[in-house]
């Protein structure tokens, strides 16, 4: 993976006046985007049985900081220590929040956001989401009733290449439905290969996967008559041979570096996620494959 060089800031904020009550706000949304890390490719084509990875990469926040010393809620209590890092979201305001397990906050899935309250670019402000599971890194809603006054902190922002336990993105190649094969839980048949998506750890990571009939863009899809090809933000795929189940595989070129997804949890018993592209390029122009 490059890592490009990026110039670290910090964020002097100062103390708030009154600390001693928690202040309303207006509801707003906010959701955690990733962009799809640069990454290398194969150079020459293999072979992929069922389920087999095609190719890996990283997730990257669209924006990062770190804690240079203990954040401290007003009555003294340990919300972060020095040196936690915090993804920022997209929203109409200044947000930032943690995302994986660990850290002070009491709850195992616990995220600590901070927020600028009053629109002069420092956190002045913070509150707690739970839920979510530590495996999804997926992040969206509104701004709960109250956000609590958060003292003074001091950030730096930073290379989001610099994320530790950055989520891992796989690309697999999933199955081949031949003719009137119908999947689990679906209505899906046709001559299609499908591929899916897995995100999570190095150990541990969720399948998502779109059916190949979704009217939606993108699909997760190609022909099954091959050779064909599979297209998807940049990464091209070529399935130059077929053995059975076993199909050859040439990566022609990788995931363009830029684009935003976000994750969408969808548990129905038979995909646990979604990986959706909040601004592809031109997708009307983008290839279904099928």
């Amino acid at each position: 993976m490059r890592r490009a060089k990026f110039a670290s800031a910090v964020l002097a904020l100062a103390t708030l006046s009154n600390v001693s009550n928690a202040q309303p706000v207006q509801k707003e949304g906010y959701e955690l985007n990733w962009v799809i890390a640069s990454h290398s490719i194969p150079l020459e084509p293999f072979w992929v049985k069922k389920m087999g990875k095609v190719v890996e990469t990283r997730l990257l926040p669209v924006g990062m900081f770190e804690s240079r010393n203990p954040i401290l809620s007003a009555d003294g209590k340990m919300l972060a220590s020095a040196g936690s890092q915090f993804a920022k979201l997209e929203a109409d305001r200044l947000i930032a929040c943690t995302v994986g397990k660990g850290g002070a906050l009491p709850g195992k899935s616990d995220r600590l956001c901070l927020l600028d309250r009053d629109g002069d670019g420092s956190f002045d402000g913070y509150f707690t989401r739970g839920g979510g599971g530590y495996y999804w890194f997926e992040l969206s809603g509104s701004l709960p009733d109250t956000i609590f006054p958060l003292p003074a902190v001091s950030l730096s922002q930073v290379d989001p290449a610099t994320m530790r336990n950055a989520p891992v993105l796989t690309v697999h190649y999933q199955r081949i439905l031949d003719r009137k094969l119908t999947l689990p839980l679906t209505q899906e048949r046709g001559d299609f290969v499908r591929f899916h998506f897995a995100v999570g750890t190095e150990n541990r990571r969720e399948l998502m996967v779109r059916d190949c009939t979704s009217p939606s863009l993108p699909s997760y899809c190609t022909n099954s008559n091959v050779p064909s090809s599979f297209e998807f933000l940049g990464l091209k795929v070529d399935i130059v041979e077929r053995q059975k189940n076993d199909v050859r595989i040439r990566v022609v070129s990788p995931f363009t570096p830029g684009p935003r997804v976000k994750l969408s949890d969808t548990p129905d018993g038979y995909t646990s996620g979604e990986l959706i592209v909040v601004d592809p390029p031109k997708l009307d122009e983008q290839r279904r494959g099928i």
